[in-house]
């Protein structure tokens, strides 16, 4: 068994507000729901200030908020669109269901039967991932 363990870079800074709002829409989620998510996100403003210096406002196109009750949430349906894409790569057969991930949160851990599978699993999702501008973080990625 080959398996290996990542983490996303500044994973909940990353998410990509446009790409968030179109995972949402191929998803099955409630109008109504995400009418709330866009209004929690979308057309959003901040303004910075260096000492006594006050910048323009500009507009947040990234991220989720911290502390928010519903980001981890989000987070894991933008990953979950992203992980999509290994579905057909082989990974450990378990009651003849396949299985080539286990996740928490930003973290996520690849499984495969061999090198050459697990290689596969971690192209693609490294591919799929800077896509939707997620970046592994190269310094908590172990490979066994």
């Amino acid at each position: 068994m080959s398996e290996m363990s990542s983490c996303s870079s500044k994973a909940f800074d990353s998410v990509k507000h446009e790409q968030l709002k179109e995972i949402l829409q191929k998803t099955e989620i409630d109008e109504n729901d995400i009418a709330v998510i866009a209004n929690l996100y979308w057309q959003q403003r901040t303004k910075i200030r260096i000492d006594t210096n006050m910048s323009e406002a500009v507009k947040i196109k990234r991220g989720v908020r911290q502390g928010c009750v519903m980001s981890p949430a989000i987070f894991n349906l933008y990953t979950e669109y992203i992980l999509r894409t290994i579905d057909n790569i082989p990974g450990l057969t378990v009651g003849g269901i396949n299985i080539n991930n286990l996740r928490y949160a930003d973290d996520t851990v690849m499984l495969a039967e061999n090198e050459d599978d697990l290689q596969k699993l971690v192209n693609t999702v490294k591919e799929e991932s800077e896509k939707c501008g997620l970046f592994i973080n190269k310094e908590r990625q172990i490979q066994w």
